[in-house]
């Protein structure tokens, strides 16, 4: 995830600089850090597999990177908490009766139902592959969430969403239960940051092309 609020407003300037000039912007490898990307008017975000999802390096168009062990940890990603946690982190939420509050939508897709079937989670046969399918489903569900009928509603709701974030988070950790380096509660003032600076930049003309 980016931590400089600088570039990630750039990043949202020059977006929506460019649906601005009528242009169709799709922006590729994304985490699900570039949500906020819905406030610039983007038409989609792509994200990968693998490490792919998170990092992304020019040199795997030439080489094939080595496995490695980082390649084999199960994550489970939280979209309450923008967050991912390690399998033994889940084992904690339920020691502490938290668990609960981790689980998606039951709509929304099934690849991490066995975590929240009641047993242990590091009991269950949840998998590498499992965990991507679980992103990737999160993260196109807050996607198509993201985009709202005007440019003030989305900067409202992602606003909102980093409140509830913050929430959850706070909750989480008064638990136990941590994400580590993917721990999104560093990265939530610079999402602010960079939205305020999109919204004091463009957010009268963004208001009135909005579409």
């Amino acid at each position: 995830m980016v931590d400089d609020p600088v570039w990630l407003a750039n990043l949202l300037i020059l977006c929506s600089g460019l649906k601005l000039q009528g242009k169709e912007v799709i922006v590729g490898y994304c985490s699900h850090q570039m949500s906020c990307l819905a406030a610039a008017n983007v038409d989609a975000i792509a994200s990968g597999t693998w490490l792919n999802v998170r990092a992304f390096n020019r040199n795997k168009f030439v080489e094939t990177d080595d496995d490695s062990t980082s390649r084999r940890t199960k994550w489970y990603y939280c979209y309450q908490s923008l967050s991912e946690y390690k399998i033994p982190f889940l084992d904690m939420a339920y020691n502490a009766g938290v668990l609960n509050t981790m689980q998606p939508e039951a709509s929304l897709d099934t690849y991490a139902s066995m975590l929240f079937s009641g047993a242990q989670p590091s009991t269950t046969d949840y998998n590498e592959q499992y965990s991507f399918r679980h992103y990737l489903s999160c993260l196109r569900h807050q996607a198509i969430q993201s985009k709202l009928s005007t440019f003030r509603e989305t900067i409202a709701n992602q606003n909102a969403i980093l409140d509830s974030v913050e929430r959850t988070i706070r909750d989480l950790h008064q638990n136990g239960v941590r994400g580590q380096d993917r721990d999104f509660v560093n990265i939530i003032d610079v999402n602010r940051a960079a939205l305020q600076t999109l919204a004091n930049n463009r957010g009268f003309v963004l208001d009135r092309s909005w579409e």
